[in-house]
């Protein structure tokens, strides 16, 4: 598939990949026909060679909208997975760390489905652990608004340029963009309120 050109920054970082909506459209056609099903967020992202379900959350606001977009029938999560088939594997996790997982200790175990199928589920992850019965109180969930903005510009201010959520996941000392989507609505709406 065709992807634009990196564009460097001002400090000579290649900034991250964008693709066009009929490139993204295009991707979730050719994912939905190699595994057989429209996709979950858990089959995207590198391990099938396909922009991840946040790429499509942001630019088309769901994955249902990116399905509907791409004429694929839309994906009843709910119908996909039993809430013991989602929350086993958080409990297995919780086990072998010792603690209730963090979102970016998740979203690193292969047994987890994504971070995003927990939120859209559950309505949060601290009540995706809650229903794990896991403890939360070791799971920093409440961050307020300024220290979310402040930790975004410090983020953009190292990096260069605005970071992406791919971005955000690889800076341990920041909270996850999953935690910025949850608060804000969505990754732009975040990037917007911090005046990145």
């Amino acid at each position: 598939m065709a992807r634009t050109p990196r564009r460097k920054s001002a400090k000579g970082v290649g900034r991250p990949i964008t693709y066009t909506d009929e490139q993204l459209i295009e991707a979730l056609q050719k994912l939905a026909k190699k595994i057989g099903h429209t996709p979950l967020a858990m089959d995207m992202g590198a391990r099938n060679g396909s922009p991840p379900a946040g790429t499509y959350i942001r630019r088309f606001g769901s994955l249902d909208n990116a399905f509907e977009r791409a004429g694929l029938p839309a994906n009843n999560l709910r119908c996909r997975y039993t809430d013991e088939q989602l929350l086993e594997p958080l409990k297995n996790l919780a086990k072998e760390l010792g603690h209730a997982p963090k979102i970016k200790e998740s979203n690193s175990y292969k047994g987890t489905a994504s971070t995003v199928t927990y939120i859209q589920r559950f309505g949060s992850w601290k009540n995706a652990l809650e229903a794990a019965g896991l403890s939360s109180k070791d799971y920093c969930c409440t961050y307020t608004v300024e220290y979310l903005i402040e930790s975004l510009r410090k983020v953009a201010k190292e990096l260069g340029h605005t970071p992406t959520t791919k971005e955000m996941d690889n800076i341990t000392w920041a909270p996850n963009y999953s935690t910025y989507i949850q608060r804000f609505g969505s990754w732009n709406d975040a990037i917007k309120k911090a005046k990145l």
